[in-house]
């Protein structure tokens, strides 16, 4: 049955039979077909024994059996955590966003959250440009952004793009507390001084 090939097959996956698991995943699968979790171990498996056709190929079949790509996109990443391995899952969205152009968008934006779950800056400054190209204005990127600049010491970047985000949204508390408590700790001039004051006194207001 569907249900003894999945027990089987991960006795072998948690064994670290790779190859065992992913030939009895692909049994598992042809009983089972629309279970995103078969697809998540199946493609973990592949990728723990370097397989990356069999990756695409498992991709595909739950395309094709109607499994949603978001669950299994999931599977993917609660699997590859749970192995310790975080980068297969940021190695399978590359791959299957090279080979699958219409779901670009999608995984630049749960590549973002990636990013920022593993506090990689460059990589955050680059995905948030990427899903601010499609939303310009969208004040959570572009917080996103500036507090990703600001950690990567591109300052001046970042204070042009709060102070972008204030001209959208004047009432933003976050960003006058932000601005406020970096011109504080850097009020070595009067004009800093000043503009912590601002800043600071809007926030409280807020």
């Amino acid at each position: 049955s569907g249900a003894s090939y999945a027990d089987k097959a991960r006795r072998a996956f948690d064994q670290q039979e790779w190859a065992t698991a992913s030939a009895l995943y692909t049994l598992a699968i042809d009983q089972d077909p629309g279970c995103g979790d078969l697809y998540g171990y199946a493609i973990a498996a592949a990728a723990m024994k370097q397989d990356t056709i069999s990756q695409l190929q498992f991709f595909d079949q739950s395309i094709n059996n109607h499994v949603p790509f978001d669950s299994t996109f999931a599977a993917v990443k609660r699997v590859s955590f749970g192995l310790a391995h975080d980068s297969m899952y940021e190695q399978f969205m590359l791959m299957v966003q090279r080979n699958y152009s219409w779901l670009g968008r999608a995984i630049d934006s749960y590549l973002l959250n990636y990013y920022i779950y593993r506090h990689n800056a460059p990589a955050i400054i680059t995905y948030s440009r990427k899903m601010l190209a499609g939303l310009p204005n969208d004040m959570r990127y572009l917080t996103i952004l500036a507090d990703a600049l600001m950690q990567d010491s591109q300052t001046a970047d970042a204070l042009a793009t709060y102070n972008h985000i204030i001209e959208l949204d004047p009432d933003n508390y976050n960003v006058h507390l932000t601005l406020g408590n970096y011109y504080a700790l850097a009020a070595d001039d009067d004009d800093s001084r000043s503009r912590a004051v601002a800043h600071l006194k809007k926030a409280n207001a807020l």
